[in-house]
């Protein structure tokens, strides 16, 4: 045996040794045990059930948003979905894209969104149009 590792010839006891020598336990193959008993929480882990949980808001915000018909509620959908967006991007270990998110999907996007619609708006008895009436 050479270099730590187990030969076709070698059996049992070299395959051993070179999972020793890798500082894990396991089969021959060199994979790791799997983790018994997790506390009666089943196969699934805390951060699988946040991921859903935060896919089941986006889902719910972006229905939201798109049955909206008042664009200043869709606005307000829209940051709260962009909120929950950043949520399922800092749940999925994507800090970068999350604080992005945060910041463009929250902030910025619904802010120029209700000043669009203020502007578009117009007062009853203001025109701006006066000048080019004809």
């Amino acid at each position: 045996m050479r270099g730590g590792r187990a030969r076709p010839g070698d059996g049992e006891a070299a395959a051993d040794r070179g999972a020793a020598d890798r500082g894990q336990r396991g089969d021959r193959r060199g994979r790791r045990p799997r983790a018994e008993g997790r506390g009666g929480r089943g196969p699934y882990g805390m951060t699988d059930v946040l991921i859903v949980v935060a896919l089941l808001l986006v889902a719910g915000a972006a229905t939201a948003a798109v049955l909206n018909r008042d664009p200043v509620r869709q606005a307000l959908v829209l940051s709260f979905l962009g909120l929950a967006l950043a949520l399922l991007f800092t749940f999925l270990q994507a800090p970068d894209v999350a604080l992005s998110q945060l910041a463009v999907g929250s902030a910025v996007t619904p802010l120029m969104i209700l000043l669009t619609v203020r502007k578009v708006r117009r007062r009853p008895g203001d025109s701006t149009d006066k000048g080019r009436e004809r």
